[in-house]
This record gives structure tokens, C-alpha cells and sequence, in this order.
């Protein structure tokens, strides 16, 4: 049964909850979509270009992922989700999260879970013409906080992107889209062999670059590809935790040198390590071309203070 057409409209698209649906499942209908020429959604009368039916038997390993992230974590988030979707994407887009959104189950997750949610899912694809692509992955939230002020989030875990989706007319047996665990997870860095696992106040040695390295503590089905590595400050901005991003690095090995004068005496600093899938031309310095399956698994630091 749908739900009032207002309760929740994303893509000008109905909630639909239904008993074939397990936990919090969620697909949007197209009952009461039409398409206009610029492929903007509005809601309408059922019509030619509102989009077919399509079905799909979606097994998400939430449990597996789940384990698979926290098992993995040296420094805590605040929270955790798990979350798959099914985006409608142009021409197969290679753009992380690009598309429009069709299916989606996202969920807060508690201390006990399943470790295999089986749901056979119907669903109308507005965007029928354009490729199903899937995604999944246990995202994590973490707080941080620059001296005096107030507390500001950045979220890491995992998310991957699965080639074009298989579906039919609704006919039995569905097509099974089964998601699992993918990539890697990598370590904690250690910065001038001090790993950031706690926060601390860290005294760094002379010369004009500094050692970062990690590495890899939880290994997925793909082969990591490529790491990317992002140094943010926490500044204290009227009050507020305002998280600024200081410097980027690109590397297919698990280690870099940054430059010693990008950290301040006095100021803090968090790090963020991910590891990539989905890039194939890592080992020869090509960060842009990208391939099916790719995403990431992300681990924050605690954050450091520079000492003076």
C-alpha cells in the first residue's frame, strides 16, 4: 500500500512498503510518475514513460559487512549504518554515486544482526532505460572536535559499486543481485612511528619530510588497487568545529612523505586512509580511469596535536 504521495517524496518518487519487503526495505514506485523530456520526475497520471516493472532477489550480507568493518576498527565511530542501494545511472556512469535512486535499504545497525537479509524485490524504474547499478557498504560516523568548540562529523566505512544489475519482467525465478564483503580495510597510520590510534600530542623529527605509513588489516575479495590518503586540520571557527582539508595523496603503495612544514606547532590534525578497488591503471600513476567493480574502505585517525 502506498503512503500518503507527501510523507516522503526523493526524485518526486512514493515510498512503497510492502509484505514481500524484509526489515526496512525501501523501493520507490512509479505508479504516479511521469517522465518529462528533460528526464525530470514530477508527479503525474500513470502514463507511456513511466517505466516498467522490474524485479531483482537482492541478498545483502549486512552481518558479513558489518563484522568485516568493526572487526577492523582501531579508533571508534560514533555509529554505523549498512546500506545498499539501486541507482539508475546514464550509460553506465562511472561517477561514485552517480544516478538517480530507485531501491534502498539503510539502517542503523544494532549489536545483533542477521548475517544474511534476503529480500526479493519489486520495483517500477522510472529510469528503466538507464543501467541498474548497485551499491553497499557499513558506513561510520565519527565526531571530532577542535579545542573549545563545538563537535563536528565525518563519515568513513566501506562502499562499493557493482557492475550493471541484472533484472527481468517480474517473472520467477528473479534474477539474485548478491552483495558482500569487497574491499579492504586499511590500518591506522603511523606517523614518525607514532600510531594514531588515540589522540595525542606528537613531536616530530627534524628534516624536511615526514614518514606516513599504514597498513592493511582486514582484506576483501578484490585486491586493493590504490590508496588515498586526505590530512585534514580541526580549526576552532567561532565556536565551531570547522574540518579543512590541508592536503591530498594519490599512491599505489601503503606509505608516503609529506612535507614536515604542512603540520603546525600547536595544531590538530585528523587523517583519513582509504583503500581503493575499481582502478586499474593505479601501478602506472592513472588515478581517473575506473572499472566495475570500485569504492573504498576508509578508517579515520584519532586526532594529534603537533607539539611545539
Amino acid at each position: 500500500m502506498l503512503e500518503n504521495p507527501h510523507d516522503q517524496v526523493y526524485l518526486a518518487a512514493h515510498r512503497v512498503d510492502a509484505n514481500l519487503f524484509v526489515n526496512t526495505i525501501r523501493a520507490y514506485a512509479a505508479m504516479y510518475l511521469t517522465l518529462q523530456d528533460t528526464n525530470t520526475p514530477v508527479i503525474g497520471t500513470l502514463g507511456a514513460n513511466n517505466g516498467v516493472l522490474q524485479c531483482v532477489h537482492v541478498i545483502a550480507h549486512r552481518g558479513d559487512e558489518l563484522d568485516h568493518v568493526r572487526n577492523s576498527l582501531e579508533v571508534p565511530p560514533f555509529s554505523t549504518k549498512v546500506r545498499w542501494s539501486l541507482l539508475a545511472v546514464p550509460a553506465r556512469d562511472l561517477t561514485p554515486g552517480g544516478g538517480a535512486l530507485v531501491a534502498y535499504e539503510n539502517d542503523l545497525v544494532p549489536e545483533t544482526m542477521a548475517i544474511h537479509d534476503v529480500a526479493p524485490l519489486a520495483f517500477a524504474n522510472p529510469y528503466y532505460q538507464q543501467d541498474l547499478i548497485a551499491s553497499f557498504g557499513a558506513h561510520t560516523t565519527y565526531l571530532f572536535t577542535a579545542a573549545g568548540a563545538t563537535a563536528a562529523s565525518m563519515q568513513a566505512g566501506t562502499t562499493v559499486f557493482y557492475s550493471p544489475v541484472p533484472t527481468n519482467g517480474c517473472t520467477l525465478p528473479y534474477p539474485v543481485l548478491e552483495l558482500g564483503v569487497a574491499v579492504a580495510i586499511p590500518g591506522v597510520p603511523v606517523l614518525a612511528q607514532t600510531r594514531l590510534t588515540t589522540a595525542q600530542t606528537i613531536a616530530l623529527p627534524a628534516g624536511d619530510f615526514v614518514e606516513m605509513t599504514w597498513n592493511e588489516v582486514a582484506s576483501g575479495v578484490h585486491p586493493t588497487d590504490a590508496f588515498h590518503l586526505v590530512i585534514y586540520e580541526l580549526v576552532n571557527a567561532a565556536g565551531a568545529t570547522q574540518i579543512v582539508t590541508v592536503r591530498r595523496v594519490f599512491t599505489a603503495v601503503s606509505h608516503t612523505r609529506l612535507p614536515r612544514a604542512m603540520f603546525e606547532a600547536g595544531h590538530t590534525y585528523v587523517v583519513r586512509v582509504e583503500s581503493r578497488i575499481g582502478y586499474p591503471g593505479a601501478a602506472h600513476g592513472d588515478y581517473q580511469t575506473l572499472a566495475y567493480p570500485f569504492g573504498f574502505g576508509a578508517v579515520f585517525s584519532a586526532p594529534f596535536t603537533i607539539a611545539p
